[in-house]
């Protein structure tokens, strides 16, 4: 069939369905009257397909002439018939099969599938006839037709053109009577779908056509038909095997379930696999016996889907057995069961979980610190931070500290720093250290947090001293500052030097006076240096006042001696507005190492500035044009100089 090409609008208009859809609701009678006569017109092809695609979506018995005249016109037949199709109207139907007693070919094909989409009953008698014409593609499509509309009649039809049915039309006449075989188990008559099946099964078909008639004919026989599908299920054709599972899968019933728990123990490992997967997805528990038993007797791949299918079926007789198989050593199983009990949908796997936890086996107290974890289980937490606390084994302790950090909260802050505080091994530390960080970072009160890290400081030797500090410098609140500066001063030069590089880092404006001390007066110069900066990044802080910054930056600049710490003054004076700042920044135009900053700079002030102070700016945009900024920045200048003249 010739068809027209896809113009854009009528591909998008055919693309975008909502938009058709919103663009036409059900229209009334002179709407639909006006896409009618669009059918009848001389419009062009594209605007009379999308028509027809208008027409599917709110077309009545009125349109069925217009639709149906166009079922003889080599491009418009397609589109047609997709408006007939979704009429639901008798007069359809009958036009329909006018059509198809007249055209020919490729149209006569296309009318006799839209016969079999609409399920017409009345044209089971002329399909029937096209059955025994002598082109195989004209046999083809009643065929289909006849199977899709279904019925006694329709399968006479093709019962009686099996009979003489040649090697090229088989596979189409099969399939068609399967296809009828489904409609028949769907109204009940099982034995005549049967009967179809088996006949089929006779016969020397394709292996995809005898895969669907096996498994219809097990559907059909029902309760008769799961010894076949047992049989299929110990066959050597994959096919079958795979029908088999399919149906162990979908079929419902306890009988169903029972053959195939008996079968399951009989079959080689890879079967078993699949058989296990399906008794699991059938959720009956009555079958749990044999899957425990499956965990202790076949291979790993079997352990391992009998464990998955027992968490889906979350019998929790299971939980004991999962439990053994969770806590033996590193393996596939004790994977598949340690995530198995992390799914396990009962209650009752959080109590066998904490259970683990006070075992004679270091493992198993390991691995129920990472299920509790895993299983999000907060009831556990108050066990598992005495076990942080108390247990034998360092690894043990390690691994409830990574647990605390994912499940603890504000009440287990003083455990976690208690056990900072006395000094573990350094793997127990950075632990506990990524416990407390963790926590805190969770936490809305960040005041009760520093109260509890501080009240760890004075009893900490320097090294938890120093991981406190910096879980302090995280919360960074008013009692954070505090505890840093007063740790500047400590004993302990390890200390001392933390404390300071927090401060030199700390995230407020707070620590301003403090930054602007430690550059003035350390005598270390890696401090001042860092203090400098500190001052001028807090300086530059969204929560800092246009007067306080430049204050600041007053104060900075009578500090700064290298380019490193002007360049972080020009970012500063950057988010300034003031004339001022527009100075401060003007006086490092000429230094070829900053004047790509310093003019960044300088055209960020001054856009902010134009309008308060437009003479400030323009004296400034004179040196700042003269120094050569890149184009953009050049563009932005002269906007901004030409705004202020």
């Amino acid at each position: 069939m010739k068809l027209f090409p896809m113009y854009p609008a009528l591909l998008a208009g055919l693309m975008t369905t909502g938009a058709i859809i919103a663009a036409d609701a059900p229209p009334a009678a002179s709407q639909e009257a006006k896409l009618i006569a669009v059918l009848q017109s001389d419009a062009p092809p594209q605007d009379k397909a999308i028509t027809c695609k208008r027409l599917a979506l709110c077309g009545t018995k009125a349109a069925v002439p217009a639709l149906a005249a166009l079922l003889s016109d080599e491009q418009l037949a397609s589109w047609a018939r997709i408006g007939l199709e979704a009429i639901p109207d008798p007069a359809v139907d009958a036009a329909l099969r006018e059509a198809a007693g007249k055209l020919q070919g490729r149209l006569q094909l296309g009318v006799i599938n839209s016969l079999g989409a609409r399920h017409d009953e009345k044209a089971v008698a002329w399909l029937s006839q096209q059955l025994a014409v002598a082109n195989p593609p004209l046999q083809a499509a009643p065929a289909a037709a006849l199977g899709r509309i279904g019925g006694e009649q329709a399968s006479q039809a093709l019962g009686q053109a099996l009979t003489s049915a040649t090697a090229t039309t088989l596979p189409a006449f099969c399939e068609a009577g399967l296809r009828n075989a489904d409609h028949l188990i769907a109204q009940g008559k099982h034995d005549q779908a049967a009967a179809i099946c088996e006949r089929v099964l006779a016969m020397k078909t394709p292996r995809h056509i005898r895969m669907e008639a096996m498994r219809s004919l097990i559907v059909a026989r029902q309760a008769a038909g799961i010894p076949l599908l047992i049989a299929q299920l110990k066959s050597d054709d994959d096919g079958m095997v795979a029908v088999a599972m399919g149906l162990a899968h979908d079929l419902p019933g306890a009988d169903l379930t029972k053959a195939l728990t008996a079968a399951v123990t009989t079959l080689p490992p890879a079967k078993q696999v699949y058989v296990i997967e399906a008794l699991g997805a059938r959720r009956d528990r009555s079958v749990g016996p044999t899957l425990l038993a499956l965990t202790k007797a076949g291979s790993a791949e079997v352990c391992i889907a009998a464990v998955g299918a027992l968490t889906k079926l979350g019998d929790v007789a299971a939980l004991p057995r999962l439990v053994e198989i969770a806590v033996a050593p590193d393996s596939e199983s004790a994977k598949a069961a340690q995530s198995a009990m992390v799914a396990f949908p009962a209650a009752e796997a959080d109590a066998a979980c904490l259970a683990m936890l006070v075992s004679k086996d270091p493992g198993a107290r390991m691995t129920a610190a990472d299920l509790i974890s895993r299983r999000a289980t907060y009831s556990a937490v108050p066990a598992v931070a005495k076990a942080a606390r108390e247990d034998a084994d360092p690894a043990v302790r390690t691994g409830c500290l990574a647990t605390l950090r994912e499940l603890g909260g504000l009440p287990e802050l003083a455990a976690v720093v208690e056990i900072l505080v006395k000094n573990p091994s350094a793997g127990e530390a950075q632990a506990a250290e990524n416990a407390l960080a963790t926590i805190c970072g969770r936490q809305t009160d960040k005041g009760a947090c520093a109260e509890k890290l501080i009240a760890g400081l004075a009893a900490a030797q320097p090294a938890p001293k120093c991981a406190l500090l910096r879980v302090l410098h995280a919360v960074a609140d008013a009692g954070s500052l505090q505890a840093v500066r007063a740790a500047m001063t400590d004993p302990d030069k390890d200390v001392q030097d933390t404390a300071t590089r927090l401060l030199c880092n700390w995230s407020t404006v707070a620590a301003a006076p403090d930054l602007l001390v430690l550059a003035r007066t350390s005598a270390n110069p890696t401090f001042k240096v860092l203090a400098l900066r500190g001052y001028l990044r807090v300086g530059g802080g969204k929560d800092v006042s246009g007067e306080q910054r430049l204050a600041m930056c007053k104060e900075a600049a009578a500090m700064v001696q290298r380019d490193e710490e002007r360049m972080i003054l020009l970012g500063v004076l950057g988010n300034a507005g003031d004339a001022e700042s527009l100075a401060m920044a003007a006086t490092q135009l000429d230094n070829p190492a900053l004047k790509a900053e310093a003019c960044l700079a300088s055209v960020a002030i001054a856009e902010r500035l134009v309008k308060s102070n437009p003479a400030a700016v323009v004296a400034v945009m004179g040196q700042v044009l003269k120094a050569g900024p890149d184009e953009k920045l050049t563009e932005r200048a002269n906007a901004v100089l030409k705004e202020a003249k």
